[in-house]
């Protein structure tokens, strides 16, 4: 069992300053979460959200709410992997709900989810998009744990995009090894990590982000569905993948 409370609770909002800097304008959290003031880098905040434990055990939960401020520019990352540990027949879970004002940025780019045996995780992203807002999210799941490889007992992510109230985008990923061939050619192959990037930014040119992804030497593909652009990458290696998306240079 954690040494924390099971239900850890975190609510950002953000905020553009009079001084035309991103700050925090509002913020909660119980342990083992908490929220790293903002580091300045040009136009755009870089915040750090982190958790003091070892990872999520059986019953453990996570509410996250983020508020992106109008014209607020917003870089979110993680300071380790998520990491699941052996579930004992139960499941931890992660409900996040983001919303991302007017004119606003969101670059939403945690650290990779490690599934260890017997872990069973439920996932679910509900964003908020509204005028002009942008938003670059991505995720990575590794397979992979300490020579565990698809041991993992289940794992569902769901994740919804609204613009203006409206449903653009849904994903609903449920997996489940001991029922489903992972390693098919259809699903992972011969590979244990895949990362997903969704993106909703018309200043995106997306012949530059073709051309980068075709000199790649990883397994990936891109495609455009309903004003997002959604990028799709398998590997063997969650540092592999991490440095293709900061090659592609996105923000």
């Amino acid at each position: 069992m954690s040494s924390f409370t099971q239900e850890s609770i975190l609510k950002l909002k953000t905020k553009k300053g009079l001084n035309g800097k991103n700050i925090i304008d509002e913020m909660f959290f119980t342990p083992p979460l908490k929220i790293i003031s903002p580091l300045e880098d040009g136009d755009m905040a870089e915040i750090m959200l982190i958790s003091v434990s070892a990872g999520l055990l059986k019953d453990d939960k996570q509410d996250i709410a983020i508020h992106i401020g109008k014209e607020s520019k917003i870089r979110l990352t993680s300071q380790s992997y998520e990491k699941i540990h052996d579930t004992q027949g139960g499941y931890a879970s992660k409900q996040t709900q983001i919303i991302v004002e007017e004119n606003a940025f969101l670059d939403y780019a945690p650290l990779p989810t490690l599934l260890f045996k017997n872990a069973s995780f439920k996932n679910t992203m509900d964003i908020y998009l509204y005028k002009n807002a942008k938003l670059h999210y991505s995720e990575i799941l590794c397979a992979r744990a300490c020579g565990e490889i698809f041991d993992f007992l289940e794992f569902r992510s769901k994740v919804c995009i609204y613009k203006d109230n409206n449903l653009v985008f849904f994903e609903n990923m449920h997996l489940k090894p001991a029922e489903m061939d992972l390693q098919n050619p259809c699903l992972f192959d011969e590979y244990t990590h895949i990362l997903s990037i969704i993106i909703f930014d018309d200043t995106i040119n997306i012949q530059s982000l073709e051309q980068k992804i075709q000199n790649s030497s990883l397994n990936v593909g891109i495609s455009t569905n309903n004003g997002a652009i959604i990028i799709r990458a398998l590997d063997n290696q969650s540092e592999r993948l991490l440095q293709f998306k900061q090659d592609l240079a996105l923000s």
